[in-house]
């Protein structure tokens, strides 16, 4: 049961730890869209705590799979520790990648 409750809840910090990372390129999609405005600021605030989002994410994320292991828990909960794991890892290559990411959308204009 204390699994399930972290596996979800591991889940949750994966989909926002995945969007605090891409907070600091969806401003440059957007721009190339023709998205652009002063709004696009909201970002900066969001960019400035994703390492502790991200980093928070990663230890409940390790915490629910030695709680899953530990009580042999179910094929579910093994699959929503393995989805969150993998959002967490899209999020970290993100957000240390963003350079070479924003260089990349940059060139495309």
């Amino acid at each position: 049961m204390a699994g399930d409750t972290l596996a979800k809840t591991g889940i949750l910090g994966s989909i926002l730890a995945l969007v605090s990372a891409v907070c600091c390129v969806l401003p440059l999609i957007l721009i190339l869209l023709g998205l652009g405005g002063a709004w696009l600021s909201v970002f900066g605030v969001i960019a400035a705590a994703a390492y502790y989002v991200v980093g928070t994410t990663a230890v409940i994320i390790a915490v629910g799979w030695f709680a899953a292991v530990r009580r042999h828990a179910t094929q579910r909960t093994y699959r929503l520790l393995f989805l969150g794991s993998a959002l967490t890892l899209i999020a970290w290559l993100v957000i240390l990648n963003e350079s070479a990411i924003n260089s990349l959308l940059v060139g495309l204009t």
